[in-house]
This record gives C-alpha cells, structure tokens and sequence, in this order.
C-alpha cells in the first residue's frame, strides 16, 4: 500500500513557477514520495514531530508525514539559498 502525496498550494504554486528544467526531476520525486518517502536523500528535520525534507538538485521539497493514515502533506518547496533553512 503507497501513500497519498498531498501539496500545499504554495508547494503546487512552486512547481509551477519551476524552470522547465528543474519541474520533470520535482514531479518525478513527487511521485517517488508516493512509493517510498524515506528513499533518497531524505532526512528528518530536527525538532519537528515527523516533518522532513528530500534533497532534488537546488530544491528542497518539505513535508510532514501522518503515519497512520499514510499521507504526506507537501508544505512547500523552495530553491535552496544561503537562507533556505
């Protein structure tokens, strides 16, 4: 059973605003999420409850996961900077 990948607006608002050559990796990850959110380069945000991030080339997209109902609710994806984080 794969989880249910859920985006914020401002997360669908990001994906939309992608160069056209960075949106195929992000939807691609996206999907990849929807498998397997622990594969990849993701890692757990310390002092969150269950909120991580996936590293996709210069982008980061941030999510939460709710286990038992096995979804994932994208809260944004943002270009990584000196100040992503």
């Amino acid at each position: 059973m794969g989880w249910e990948v859920r985006l914020s607006p401002e997360a669908r608002r990001a994906v939309g605003r992608a160069p056209l050559r960075d949106r195929p990796r992000l939807l691609a990850a996206l999907g990849d999420l929807e498998s397997d959110p622990f594969h990849g380069d993701a890692i757990r945000l310390r002092g969150k409850d269950d909120v991580w991030r996936r590293r996709v080339g210069a982008w980061r997209i941030v999510f939460e996961l709710d286990r038992p109902k096995r979804i994932i609710r994208v809260g944004t994806i943002v270009r990584r900077t000196s100040t992503t984080y």
